[in-house]
């Protein structure tokens, strides 16, 4: 009744490199696709900061803004 199938959540870098190897005969597309995934997952994105006016400070500025107005 609750059969699920197995889902792989992640592929170590290790694997993924020898994969993508094999694939490049046959599919430089794939091949392709394989390594910059893997380039990608390596690279850590962080953001610069930008200022410091946050969400919440926006969103208590326009209620404060609004209830003056009502």
């Amino acid at each position: 009744m609750f059969e699920k199938t197995a889902k792989i959540r992640c592929v170590p870098v290790w694997m993924a490199q020898p994969v993508a190897s094999v694939l490049r005969p046959f599919s430089k597309r794939l091949y392709g696709t394989t390594v910059a995934l893997t380039i990608m997952t390596q690279i850590d994105c962080e953001d610069p900061k930008m200022g410091t006016h946050t969400l919440n400070d926006y969103y208590q500025e326009l209620a404060a803004h609004w209830s003056r107005k009502a």
